[in-house]
């Protein structure tokens, strides 16, 4: 097995399709547990807050595992650890069914983010190693619309197993159990793997990419908080429980019908044109949604783009983390990355779980997307006219 930082001729696809495959079937596990969670919770009597906070939890259990991410690797491999990751997810799932208490769900919550954390951030670090630069754009494309359909079919089995008797939380840990072993078997024809981050690599990654973190942060902002609370949005606009979910799975359509043009677009224009591009349609999509009528069918539409491109950024990171970086500065981008995701997911949906709450405006929730990454335009906007000048 060679340890390989990077492909330079031919990309390895036997680790392409090991990493996309297996986070593709684990994303029909988070898809189903996202919205399942937030809405037993309300079901239960439970306020937007609490909704927030506990998914909030799930980004402390990220930040708190990346610390321990360059120790792991080196001491683990990056093949076990997957695997180990992907086994305490599927326990930690299972648990939603075994143990109903608040108190249990928010510890569940944060295992769940530390064992996923591990997961996402060798695979992605995993995937760049694997891909050349001429397909970077359009491979990790392909990884995030792949990811996507896992994302999008794990919402619809709310309406279709319900939200009693745990046949939900059983369902989506079955798809992980499988996946676990899928993954261990197509793992072994890899030809790279990442290597383990340097010591102080997380630490050095911060200040050598900056406008890459922002983008992370800014896709965590919206996608923890849409991810968790757009149902609740959706239920306080009329819609059962099930279409609430659904909208879930119309958005995350958006990012399996938008990927092939944005991937193609990174690998022919200049990539910050292109996440500036991105982070303006999200915005407009954002904050035009409270004014459609959730009767009027161009509402899928809106929510169909807004979902494509506030996750192209995260595309466009990614895609700038491969270009820029090699060896263990990989997996120390990916940890980065991560840790951004986990601190800023930690607060997005607690504030705009709260925010919603105390002022009674359910509008509250899109108007908050729409304006941060409109932010995020700006600033990409503006560091770009820097460069040229």
């Amino acid at each position: 097995m060679q340890h390989a930082t990077a492909v330079e001729t031919h990309p390895d696809w036997a680790s392409i399709l090991a990493i996309t495959i297996g986070i593709t079937a684990f994303g029909v596990s988070l898809g189903l547990t996202y919205p399942l969670i937030s809405l037993i919770l309300i079901d239960r009597g439970y306020g937007e807050g609490v909704v927030g906070l506990n998914a909030g939890i799930y980004g402390l259990g990220i930040a708190a595992s990346t610390a321990f991410m360059p120790w792991m690797t080196k001491r683990f491999g990056a093949g076990r650890l997957v695997v180990a990751g992907l086994a305490i997810s599927t326990a930690t799932i299972a648990g939603f069914a075994l143990l109903p208490s608040l108190v249990a769900w928010f510890l569940l919550r944060f295992v769940l983010g530390w064992s996923i954390n591990i997961v996402f951030v060798l695979g992605e670090a995993w995937l760049n190693a694997a891909c050349t630069e001429t397909l970077r754009g359009r491979v990790t494309a392909a990884y995030m619309g792949s990811t996507t359909i896992g994302f999008a079919l794990g919402p619809l089995g709310v309406p279709l197993l319900g939200m009693d008797d745990g046949f939900g939380f059983a369902a989506g840990a079955a798809v992980v159990a499988l996946v676990t072993v899928g993954f261990a078997i197509f793992a072994r024809r890899a030809r790279v793997r990442p290597v383990a981050a340097p010591p102080g690599s997380l630490y050095r990654f911060l200040p050598a990419a900056p406008l890459l973190v922002i983008m992370v942060a800014t896709f965590a902002i919206v996608d923890a908080s849409a991810m968790a609370l757009l149902p609740i949005y959706f239920v306080h606009q009329g819609l059962s429980n099930g279409l609430a979910a659904t909208a879930v799975t119309v958005l995350l359509l958006g990012v399996l019908g938008t990927m092939p043009v944005i991937g193609l677009a990174l690998d022919r224009y200049d990539r910050t044109l292109v996440a500036i591009a991105c982070a303006l349609l999200g915005s407009v999509m954002a904050l035009i949604l409270p004014f459609i009528d959730v009767a009027n069918p161009v509402i899928w539409l809106v929510i169909f783009l807004f979902g494509g491109t506030y996750t192209g950024m995260y595309t466009c990171a990614l895609t700038g983390l491969g270009e820029g970086f090699k060896g263990g500065m990989l997996v120390a981008g990916s940890a980065v990355f991560a840790l951004t995701y986990g601190v800023v997911g930690m607060f997005g949906p607690p504030l705009a779980g709260t925010l919603m709450e105390v002022s009674g405006r359910p509008e509250t929730v899109p108007f908050l997307f729409g304006s941060t990454l409109l932010l995020l335009a700006g600033a990409l906007g503006w560091t770009k006219m820097l460069v040229r000048g």
